[in-house]
């Protein structure tokens, strides 16, 4: 009789944490957006209370679906420790740091730890023990409504302690993790180490100082005394001091123009070392990359390389010189019916658009205008030089340009709405 009163009283608390901890979770993830980890938490922990409702809904009204509560209570805890997992390395990423050094560091990731290895090494066993070797025994059900609340509880601190300081102070840096320009900051510098990581590897750290000496000369609010870590990566520290010294309404633009810069000189190493195939495979793969990790927050950095790049360049690359010569030719026409950004454009004699020059036009725009010029002057570029690239290549250049938009889709569904606009459609 005691187990029952236990077991429901028990309950009730689980049910209120189980509560607390979705309500926390969620908040976090709208706080936090784009960040895959924070949204898988969320949905774990939302499916921790569906679990939490079916197994008082079996008990209530006696419906024998104990089975399926386990089922769905095992996959939620996997959800909750894929999103663990991917914050852990997020923070571990940013900060340099150990995992080790980051549980030492950040209290909401002991909270999480604890509560995953209690419902992992005793949850499991208890919920086994009470479906399938004493079916029917109460106090196997009191332990294991013990193990629900107290996980409960650790998991809704831990979102609460994440949601309330974010990042705890460490090595003199006192930032949120929701902040705006943090998250782009973030962003932009993994881009740009992954550039660095395989240009270290190509042709050893120098060109990599040189491409940021340069930089700097011309972005020295964000790049003064900047540090390199091997292998020719950025180091975070430096630029979130700096970036702390620049007013808040120009940080966007900042980063933008700054990582822009860093960028493209990297990019032009890379295709003079390795061949402009490669390199826009590399692109690629590196905003695959990004894109998991951060979400929307670099579509307006990421379109202008994707269009141009994997859409005009292989069909440019095809062509004869004199081919691209009157492309260049034809876009120089555009001057006085598009923007800065169809002044600058540029294509190289080798078949690469100047993204330099493009991204050094869309600088001084907000997020949303940088998209929709971009789009609309891919689209008038391309336009514009079709009938050229169609007299050299014939049919094969329209059907280079179909697969081009195909294959994008198909890498990028992110970026789906845009490139069909880009492609002219509705």
């Amino acid at each position: 009789m005691i187990e029952k009163i236990l077991i429901e009283a028990i309950g009730g608390a689980t049910a209120f944490y189980a509560l607390a901890f979705s309500y926390y979770s969620l908040r976090n993830a709208r706080l936090m957006s784009g960040q895959i980890g924070h949204r898988l938490m969320a949905a774990g922990a939302v499916l921790f209370a569906v679990t939490v409702g079916m197994g008082a809904a079996g008990e209530l009204f006696g419906l024998g679906i104990s089975v399926a509560v386990f089922s769905t209570w095992l996959v939620a805890l996997l959800i909750v420790v894929a999103g663990g997992l991917a914050r852990v390395k997020s923070v571990t990423k940013v900060y340099n740091l150990s995992i080790f050094k980051a549980l030492l560091t950040f209290q909401h990731v002991k909270y999480y730890l604890f509560s995953v290895l209690l419902l992992a090494l005793v949850g499991i066993p208890l919920f086994i023990l009470d479906l399938f070797v004493t079916p029917g025994y109460d106090w196997f059900r009191v332990g294991l409504a013990c193990v629900w609340t107290a996980s409960f509880v650790l998991l809704t601190v831990s979102e609460r302690a994440l949601g309330m300081k974010a990042l705890v102070k460490m090595e003199s840096v006192p930032h949120k993790l929701w902040r705006k320009d943090i998250q782009l900051l973030r962003a932009r510098l993994d881009i740009t180490n992954g550039y660095a990581g395989g240009l270290a590897t190509l042709a050893g750290m120098k060109p990599i100082s040189k491409v940021l000496s340069d930089c700097a000369d011309e972005n020295k609010a964000l790049l003064k005394d900047h540090k390199l870590e091997m292998p020719g990566k950025l180091a975070m520290k430096s630029l979130i001091d700096n970036i702390e010294k620049i007013p808040e309404a120009k940080r966007e633009q900042v980063i933008f123009k700054t990582f822009c810069c860093i960028d493209s000189g990297f990019i032009v190493l890379y295709s003079r070392l390795t061949s402009p195939e490669n390199t826009n495979a590399m692109l690629n793969n590196t905003f695959k990359v990004s894109f998991k990790a951060h979400g929307a927050i670099i579509h307006d950095y990421a379109l202008p390389a994707l269009l141009f790049g994997n859409v005009l360049e292989p069909v440019l690359l095809k062509s004869k010189k004199e081919t691209r010569a009157a492309a260049n030719a034809e876009i120089k026409k555009l001057l006085g019916k598009l923007d800065s950004l169809a002044k600058r454009l540029e294509i190289d004699e080798d078949g690469r658009v100047n993204l330099a020059s493009v991204y050094q036009s869309l600088a001084t725009l907000e997020r949303e205008e940088r998209i929709n010029r971009t789009i609309s002057v891919f689209s008038a570029v391309q336009k514009t030089i079709m009938p050229i690239l169609e007299k050299d290549l014939g049919p094969d250049a329209k059907k280079m340009i179909e697969k081009s938009y195909y294959r994008l889709n198909s890498n990028f569904p992110e970026l789906k709405k845009f490139v069909l606009k880009a492609k002219g459609g509705k």
